[in-house]
């Protein structure tokens, strides 16, 4: 069993240039592909050619481009940057994100390959940078859309649903959305992540209410290596009004430095919600409860 979190910890907010004030107020919808395990991917033309799909991953700080293409398409370097694993080279190119086309600005190159058993074969991974240049974010996993910009207010159409929604504030490790759960615990909101991940060896995640089902070690592919966690069961997680009742979880040593005080307490996956709006500007996520939450996997000893 695999718990396929991505996370590129650099120490940065944000690389990719902002859109114009024009181009934020406007409402672009963009068609997402949704996988089973509700990956997200998004269509992407780098310097005007298009290629396959990035993932669309809010818990990566920073857009990453695959590096076998960095000959192809002659993208020239922009120098290296601090990362979990040393330093990784920059480039520069010009990404369009269906209707949006962004400033040319660095990108990190990475070898995606490494981790292409997880997140399939794709051409990079569209971090939060490149969302908030973008502005306001609405990723809608019943649809299978992104939306980004305009103002904080809703169609007609979607306020019954967000008489259910929690509103909850935000704050920011990194350039990445942290929520704080019922209890004070702190979790990454992670749109590239299938699995909750728990940080048992904090404060916040030793005081969790959990049940391990499983014995045998999973794998955690990370770009800076491989990390062993254990499965087991959430009996009670909250976040605003919206209850996430036995969620299935992987525990594991947090790969975050203890100096890192802003650091979360674990991961939550966007997928355990129908629908998810990221106000970068104004530091709030509206978290809009899904039909069902994923039941874990019991084996029977």
């Amino acid at each position: 069993m695999l718990a396929a979190t991505l996370l590129f910890a650099a120490f940065v907010i944000q690389l990719v240039p902002d859109v114009s004030d024009a181009a934020r107020d406007l409402v672009r919808t963009i068609p997402l592909v949704c996988d089973a395990r509700k990956s997200l991917l998004v269509p992407v033309r780098v310097n005007g050619l298009d290629v396959r799909p990035f993932l669309l991953d809010t818990g990566s700080s920073v857009t990453t481009i695959d590096e076998r293409l960095i000959s192809r398409l002659s993208l020239p370097t922009a120098g290296r940057i601090a990362s979990s694993s040393g330093s990784d080279p920059l480039v520069t190119a010009q990404l369009a994100i269906g209707p949006v086309t962004l400033p040319a600005g660095p990108v990190v190159a990475l070898n995606l390959r490494r981790v292409s058993h997880v997140i399939g074969e794709v051409s990079g991974i569209l971090g939060s940078d490149a969302l908030r240049a973008m502005g306001r974010t609405t990723i809608d996993f019943d649809r299978c859309q992104l939306s980004v910009g305009g103002a904080a207010t809703d169609n007609e159409d979607r306020r019954s649903e967000l008489r259910r929604a929690s509103r909850v504030p935000l704050e920011w490790h990194h350039g990445r959305p942290i929520a704080t759960m019922t209890g004070g615990i702190r979790m990454l909101l992670d749109s590239g992540a299938t699995d909750v991940i728990v940080f048992n060896d904090t404060a916040a995640g030793k005081s969790m209410r959990w049940r391990s089902i499983e014995t045998e070690p999973v794998r955690i592919d990370r770009f800076d290596g491989l990390r062993l966690g254990r499965i087991g069961v959430l009996t009670a997680l909250a976040v605003g009004g919206i209850e996430l009742p036995n969620v299935r979880a992987v525990g594991v040593k947090s790969w975050y430095q203890r100096s890192d005080n802003g650091a979360p307490d674990g991961i939550l996956p966007l997928g355990l919600f129908s629908r998810v709006v990221i106000s970068h500007d104004e530091g709030y996520a509206i978290l809009v409860p899904g039909s069902r939450v994923p039941a874990p996997h019991v084996v029977d000893k």
